[in-house]
């Protein structure tokens, strides 16, 4: 019987259930608090829920205690996620452009769970040490992850991830996802090595990704790699009390030939994708400049990656974008036969300043804009076009 009160670990107790479990079954846990000192691997399609709340659509809060809460052992040391999927083995695995990870598992359901990384009780653990990169083998940050999902038919609805020691909160990979109405929130902080993004989707062709809350994570607070036919929509990202590279962004994370655009991974493929209702505030007033994103919303990677062919496609419209360096940033986004459509789109920025980049070349300076486009590398069709908008290139410039 598994601890719900966090006093002893419950990891072996529900990985026992788990496996326990047939086909298609179902694992519903008492709403408290499970301490989790190993990792809970996902190794067939099963639900993982809070018992009651299958007809609930309220999400978990995440300082309530409604839900079950899966929190992180101060020394917990495992690889990519305290929870993630597995293979037949128990090993998981990790992500190349080519071939297929060892642990996909499709047909995963979790439901009303909170995953608390419990980033302020690891400080100087082993974890901690593979985040910063000052052990043996140096950085790796998937040793920082709340979760990794790989896999078609995920979904993830009325859940929770937050306090993530570095990395993501939610990592996943797959097709046909939903992921729904959960607060991914307080993810990294604001030192080197120890960012955190909060949904990393590593490629997610026609799936859904909609009406999730993303709140003071520390790298990029939505991020997407791929997504044929996807549609992220009424998605809210707020930069409060942090500073992100950006809020949201559309990204490849293999991205160096055509083949990986064309492949069955698509990585950085948006043809058919639909970014429509989505709102971004880096805490934009009328008196504050917004500036805790440097990026409101960038698209393409070469702010990021220079040198890399542009990502295909997509239709970016009715989103709202207030705040940031630049609000809306076009470097590495769209091609000739590819181009990105953007139609009616708000994006504000009240910065009026010239800010350094961090990253190579070291101090150029980039001016704030409400909407950069940087034509030289980038295909966009704007529907109507906007006012004032600049052409920079932003290659490498991670901001400061």
């Amino acid at each position: 019987m598994a601890d719900i009160s966090g006093a002893t670990p419950a990891s072996r107790a529900i990985q026992t259930c788990l496996d326990s479990l047939p086909t298609g079954g179902v694992l519903a846990l008492p709403a408290g608090k499970y301490r989790v000192d190993s990792q809970i691997g996902l190794k067939k399609s099963v639900t993982l829920r809070t018992q009651g709340l299958e007809n609930s659509t309220t999400r978990c809060a995440i300082d309530g205690n409604e839900c079950v809460r899966l929190i992180a052992d101060p020394q917990l040391l495992v690889y990519a996620g305290m929870l993630n999927t597995v293979d037949a083995n128990g090993k998981s695995g990790s992500i190349d452009s080519k071939t297929n990870p060892p642990n996909r598992v499709d047909g995963i359901t979790i439901d009303h769970i909170v995953l608390d990384g419990n980033r302020a009780s690891r400080s100087g653990s082993a974890a901690y040490t593979k985040c910063k990169g000052a052990g043996d083998g140096g950085f790796d940050n998937r040793y920082g992850f709340n979760a990794e999902l790989f896999g078609d038919n995920l979904t993830v609805k009325y859940s929770a991830s937050i306090n993530a020691l570095c990395g993501t909160a939610l990592g996943f990979l797959g097709n046909n996802a939903t992921i729904r109405s959960n607060t991914i929130s307080n993810n990294g902080v604001n030192e080197p090595n120890l960012w955190s993004d909060g949904l990393t989707a590593s490629y997610a062709h026609n799936s859904v990704i909609a009406d999730n809350w993303l709140v003071d994570n520390t790298d990029v607070g939505l991020i997407v790699g791929g997504g044929r036919n996807v549609k992220v929509t009424d998605n809210r990202v707020t930069q409060v009390g942090k500073k992100a590279f950006s809020a949201m962004m559309l990204h490849s994370f293999f991205h160096n030939t055509p083949e990986d655009r064309i492949s069955a991974k698509g990585w950085g493929d948006f043809t058919g994708a639909l970014i429509t209702g989505n709102t971004v505030d880096c805490a934009y007033t009328d008196t504050n400049p917004g500036k805790q994103c440097f990026y409101g919303f960038n698209l393409g990677d070469h702010a990021w990656t220079a040198g890399t062919i542009p990502l295909w496609g997509g239709t970016i419209a009715n989103n709202n974008i207030r705040g940031g360096v630049i609000a809306i940033n076009l470097d590495g986004m769209g091609d000739a036969t590819h181009p990105t459509t953007l139609s009616n789109n708000t994006a504000v920025t009240k910065l009026n300043v010239l800010t350094s980049c961090t990253e190579v070349p070291s101090g150029r300076a980039i001016a704030s804009s409400a909407y950069n486009y940087n034509t030289a590398d980038s295909k966009a069709v704007f529907s109507p076009m906007p006012a004032g908008v600049t052409n920079q290139e932003t290659h490498a410039c991670i901001g400061n």
